[in-house]
């Protein structure tokens, strides 16, 4: 299971329970390859040389970057809405 980072902050900040926002996670890179696309999950900045020398050989075609984030760093935009609404 898997979080969505802004939601959770926002309802964490009201006192909500998190359950809500708790989904299977998608492995978009595997959607991706199976409709014939080249795809990656990046899970760290150097899964990102895969898609550089992707883009350094192709001139057209379809990649998918599925990306990782962490659900513990908030956005500075969003600290300062949670802190103006607390």
């Amino acid at each position: 299971m898997t979080r969505h980072g802004a939601e959770l902050h926002q309802y964490a900040a009201k006192g909500l329970h998190d359950q809500a926002m708790l989904i299977d996670e998608v492995d978009f890179a595997a959607v991706g390859r199976a409709l014939g696309a080249e795809a990656i999950k990046a899970r760290t900045l150097a899964d990102l040389g895969q898609l550089e020398s992707w883009l350094a050989t192709h001139d057209n075609g379809v990649f998918v970057l599925d990306v990782a984030i962490s659900q513990k760093v908030i956005a500075e935009f969003m600290a300062e809405s949670l802190a103006a609404k607390g």
